[in-house]
């Protein structure tokens, strides 16, 4: 009886060191894209300090689209007469993500002037390794930002409001990647 007891202590303890977790992604932020400026840099700026204790973690974007874009029409005197609903861009949603790297390079170059040789070294890696995943479609813009172990697999969207078959496309041109560096609390 004693023995079967130590044999199964020593079959038991074997097993959980054979099944040692795994590195698993983790959420470091979600937001959507009606926040003002001021509040997306601050959430980026906070993505940046922990990237950079750790940039063996790649940065994954699961970005979810907007279901409608809202546009102003104008009057005859410039003045704004009716907001309406019109059928977005298949590539909103991605520029608009493309805007989240775009800030933390912009932060590592001091927006746009010469960065030293080791934030050109991140500059690079946020370059080659920041991965996009298409969530879908939402009622607003809306991103998730994760960072995930090199050997970790990127995390699948959190959840699908609609699916790319149930949106109508109209728009001619996509949204432009925002420059959130250069922006203010006003926009």
């Amino acid at each position: 009886m004693r023995n079967f007891i130590i044999a199964t202590v020593f079959f038991l303890v074997s097993a959980n060191s054979l099944c040692a977790q795994e590195p698993t992604a983790r959420l470091l932020d979600q937001f959507g894209g009606g926040h003002p400026c001021g509040d997306i840099m601050g959430r980026l700026d906070m993505l940046l300090s922990q990237w950079t204790e750790n940039t063996e973690e790649r940065i994954v974007v699961v970005y979810y689209s907007k279901r409608f874009r809202k546009t102003t029409k104008y009057g005859k005197n410039g003045e704004p007469n009716t907001t309406v609903l019109a059928y977005p861009h298949p590539e909103d949603g991605l520029n608009w993500a493309k805007g989240i790297p775009q800030y933390l390079m912009d932060r590592l170059t001091g927006g746009g002037t010469q960065p030293n040789n080791e934030n050109q070294k991140l500059v690079s890696k946020l370059r080659e390794e920041t991965v996009f995943v298409n969530g879908g479609y939402a009622e607003q813009m809306e991103a998730e930002i994760w960072l995930v172990p090199r050997s970790a697999p990127d995390p699948a969207p959190s959840y699908f409001w609609l699916r790319e078959s149930d949106v109508k496309f109209g728009a001619k041109k996509p949204y432009w990647v925002p420059r959130y560096y250069f922006c203010y609390e006003g926009q």
